[in-house]
């Protein structure tokens, strides 16, 4: 192996794929990268037992050659460097990393021990998605996904192709029991394309947004098999397996209609979120959504210490009184934060149901909150 690559370009994809491994996997091969160079590219290849990632990078490669080295020490001693780039060596069983007056020597590992996952199947189904419809699906609803381990059908985010009224529909879904969120954009594939149902790892969505934020190609291959997934562009591929399992029927968790509806300022109300959270006891406030009033109050307190109180005016539609629900603070802020546009619309009903809000535009997603019953 020989090659010279742009140090920049390196670091990137170092942080990228060492954000794949945790620290002292077992075995301990797969605390290693396996670079690929040839054909003037430079591969690297991380694997934690269940998720792969690899991305293509330019390099002058003057050698073909593969070889394994642990990742966290290549990347550690690549960030040092301050030069433009960098020359990459193969020697014996040393991989040498040369940048100006400093060289740097590395043990190495056979690329043959290097573990990675089975090929995904002949009969593979796949598809083109664009890019900016599964960063918006990632963005707006991975929040909400469970981090409870004994609630592994719910720790991804649902993916599903239907048609519905000839028009094809692309949804995202992710809940964790207390809070859900659901988007559904429409998509222009080929007529052939059959609908489909998949539950993917938080961790997999997580990086595939950072690598649809590092890599600006428009479209997206999504290919997936009875157990894998694969998400792919000529710069990366991503693969990981897939949860098994029955995905809940979370239309039905989502109310046909509400008796209040509140179009408010986001960033105005998340700012309000914020003032009050430092006086909130267990993490909970108070919205009170007044539509006589034309106004919408958020209050927190600790009881005998110290109480917060922020009003916010808004458009508000509804011929009943005004209703106050206890929230989850984190799940109502986190949903504001993870919504664009520069208004939201808050549907509620009665106390003891759950509440939705929605952005206005472009697609809008429903994000479903469960209210906290305080007992008095």
């Amino acid at each position: 192996m020989q090659l010279i690559i742009n140090t920049y370009s390196l670091q990137t994809a170092l942080i990228i794929v060492c954000s794949n491994l945790k620290r002292n996997l077992q075995p301990s091969i797969l605390n290693n990268v396996l670079l690929e160079a040839r054909k003037n590219e430079l591969k690297l290849t991380t694997f934690d037992g269940s998720q792969l990632v690899c991305l293509t990078l330019e390099a002058q490669v003057s050698k073909d050659a593969q070889i394994t080295v642990c990742a966290w020490d290549l990347k550690n001693l690549v960030e040092k460097i301050k030069n433009k780039a960098i020359e990459i060596l193969l020697h014996k069983d040393q991989l040498i990393i040369k940048s100006d007056s400093v060289t740097i020597c590395l043990k190495t590992i056979s690329a043959n021990e290097f573990i990675t996952l089975p090929q995904l199947e002949s009969k593979s189904i796949s598809i083109k998605l664009k890019r900016e419809n599964l960063l918006a699906g990632i963005e707006q609803t991975l929040h909400c996904a469970s981090k409870e381990l004994s609630k592994q059908i719910l720790t991804g985010i649902n993916l599903k192709l239907v048609r519905e009224n000839k028009r094809q529909l692309l949804k995202f879904c992710a809940t964790d029991a207390h809070q859900l969120a659901a988007l559904e954009t429409e998509v222009d594939l080929d007529n052939t394309a059959k609908e489909f149902e998949l539950i993917i790892q938080s961790k997999t969505m997580n990086l595939l947004s950072t690598l649809l934020k590092a890599d600006y190609s428009s479209i997206i291959t999504l290919t997936f098999d009875e157990t894998l997934v694969e998400f792919s562009t000529d710069k990366f591929v991503l693969t990981c397996n897939q949860i098994l399992g029955n995905y809940p029927q979370y239309e039905k968790l989502i109310p046909d209609e509400f008796e209040i509806q509140a179009i408010v300022d986001r960033q105005q109300m998340i700012k309000n979120l914020t003032l009050v959270n430092s006086v909130a006891q267990d993490n909970l406030v108070s919205i009170t959504i007044s539509p006589s009033q034309q106004q919408i109050n958020i209050q927190a307190q600790t009881p005998g210490i110290a109480n917060g109180n922020q009003t916010q005016s808004g458009y508000l539609l509804g011929n009943i009184q005004a209703q106050t629900i206890t929230l989850n603070h984190d799940y109502l802020l986190k949903s504001l934060k993870s919504l664009p546009g520069s208004e939201v619309k808050i549907l509620i009903n009665q106390p003891n149901q759950p509440i939705e809000i929605q952005n206005l535009v472009p697609e809008p997603a429903q994000h479903i909150i469960m209210p906290v019953q305080v007992r008095k």
